[in-house]
């Protein structure tokens, strides 16, 4: 009970200060934003593309060996690239990016504090919230986005590459019934979701590792809970990310703003 009421106040502290810090003028450091994020890109960009190009064609695989069942070989495409990029495509994606992204900040703030180099920040009177947390929670948020949203790009790609070269399917034949199951409401939900996975994954990984403790132990034990903890919230997110987008796009439809 003790825990708990603690990890809550800690939760409360930390979330208050992030936001109170990162919207505010000049204390975000651009140029550490920007090299941290592409920093982050070149370490996961190889595992995004394979991972995406291996998801698509794993899809492909298994929705053809049913609907051939049914003779419809020609929504293959359609139908793959749709489960692709509403559903499997930002999750599986997501969970390797919590490792390796996650997991890789949690251990360097965990680092960071177990070494009191946030404290020796403190003690010149500068704020390790400014210069540590936000441009680490802004890089890994645009760094996991983006690589999300490559990911979908990637997934329908080798979806193709499988079709064609197992099936021998042209890429007009891939391509011919996106527009029955692929609409516009498909690629924003895809989108919907690499956005909130990617602040999920920001935000965990910050938090876990700036309350860790100050020690070796607390170290592992930081990067343990990161990816646990990612992990589990990119489950809850995913139903409920797809809930309220499907509620979003019904209430855009019932006032006229979409057809």
């Amino acid at each position: 009970m003790i825990n708990l009421r603690q990890e809550t106040i800690q939760l409360k502290t930390f979330t208050l200060e992030l936001a109170s810090r990162l919207f505010r003028p000049h204390t975000q450091h651009w140029n550490m934003i920007i090299i941290g994020t592409l920093r982050m890109i070149r370490t996961c960009l190889v595992m995004v593309i394979l991972s995406s190009l291996f998801v698509g064609g794993i899809l492909v695989v298994v929705f053809q060996h049913h609907i051939s069942f049914f003779r419809a070989d020609s929504i293959l495409g359609a139908f793959a690239s749709s489960a692709l990029l509403r559903e499997v495509g930002p999750l599986l994606v997501g969970f390797l990016l919590s490792g390796q992204c996650g997991a890789y900040v949690a251990s360097e703030i965990a680092t960071m504090k177990a070494t009191d180099q946030l404290d020796t920040l403190s003690s010149l009177g500068l704020s390790d919230m400014d210069l540590v947390i936000v441009p680490r929670f802004v890089s890994i948020f645009m760094a996991t986005t983006f690589s999300l949203m490559l990911s979908l790009a990637g997934g329908i790609v080798g979806a193709y590459l499988v079709a064609a070269s197992l099936y021998d399917m042209s890429i007009y034949f891939f391509f011919s019934k996106f527009q029955w199951l692929i609409q516009w409401s498909s690629l924003w939900s895809g989108f919907y979701k690499c956005f909130a996975f990617g602040s999920a994954i920001a935000f965990i990984s910050c938090y876990t590792s700036y309350t860790a403790e100050k020690s070796v132990q607390g170290v592992s034990t930081a990067v343990q809970k990161t990816a646990i903890r990612n992990m589990m919230a990119l489950i809850i997110l995913d139903t409920f990310t797809t809930h309220t987008f499907r509620g979003l796009m019904f209430v855009l439809k019932y006032f006229g703003v979409l057809s």
